[in-house]
């Protein structure tokens, strides 16, 4: 969809959305703080052109629906 997310921020979500299901190590936790800075995101426009596909959910809808799989 265009945004980026950052590893910290998809630990974070991940966490929130498991919570009480398992605990992130304290190793984990750590790794993703190191990492806040470092972002990540794709270029969809050759998706969107060849496949005529784009994203229709936002990241974190996806991981809710993920998570109830």
């Amino acid at each position: 969809n265009g945004n980026s997310i950052s590893v910290y921020e998809v630990c974070n979500i991940l966490e929130k959305r498991i919570i009480g299901t398992i605990e992130m190590s304290e190793q984990i936790k750590n790794n993703c703080k190191v990492s806040q800075e470092v972002n990540f995101w794709a270029d969809m426009t050759k998706t969107k052109n060849m496949l005529n596909w784009s994203p229709k959910m936002s990241f974190e809808h996806g991981i809710d629906r993920y998570i109830k799989f």
